[in-house]
């Protein structure tokens, strides 16, 4: 962390340094001249055919754990578990960790 003379000035700085980055990546994505593809552009009478995506399917351990092994083992250090570490001890936790995402998309359905 940068010294600074008080938490509060640490943290107006933070705040600053963000507004400001945020403010140049919305400047550089206006800038941009993209094309615009048809498929994406929808309207507010645009009618979707199909079923409607009314429950997601539960999560299984090999899936999870197959994500988390395909993952980058990049890390940095504000993660609170590096990549590495995760895989280490992903038998451990993976019951736990599919129990997360699992209750997560039955309360996302419940909305």
């Amino acid at each position: 962390m940068p010294s600074c003379s008080s938490d509060e000035h640490l943290a107006n700085n933070l705040s600053y340094f963000l507004i400001r980055k945020i403010t140049t990546f919305r400047e550089e994505i206006d800038n941009q001249k993209l094309p615009i593809n048809d498929a994406v552009v929808m309207s507010a009478d645009t009618t979707l055919e199909g079923q409607p995506l009314i429950k997601l399917a539960s999560a299984t351990q090999d899936e999870v754990r197959d994500i988390i092994i395909k993952s980058p083992s990049k890390s940095c250090e504000l993660d609170p578990l590096p990549i590495y570490l995760l895989n280490e001890v992903l038998e451990y936790l993976l019951p736990w960790i599919t129990a997360i995402i699992n209750k997560s998309l039955v309360e996302s359905n419940s909305c």
